[in-house]
């Protein structure tokens, strides 16, 4: 998921990427925050749900996440908010 950057998402598109990367329960760090904020703002909501559903599906299949949304390696922890 490499695609060339022409600016910075705003404060909204950010606390879009948090609530979003929550509801999919996917623990990502601040350049994956950044970078879901940022299909946001090019590509629209239902592309970067679209992203969040096919990283769900690809930590599920590897057995880093499981089916009900907890890390395997990190269930004990908070998601970041």
């Amino acid at each position: 998921m490499s695609l060339t950057r022409t600016g910075a998402p705003d404060n909204h598109q950010h606390q879009q990427a948090v609530l979003l990367a929550h509801r999919y329960g996917l623990n990502l760090d601040e350049d994956e925050q950044e970078e879901l904020a940022w299909i946001i703002e090019a590509m629209g909501l239902e592309e970067a749900e679209a992203e969040c559903a096919r990283s769900r599906a690809m930590l599920i299949r590897s057995g880093q996440l499981d089916p009900g949304g907890e890390s395997v390696n990190e269930s004990d922890e908070c998601p970041e908010a």
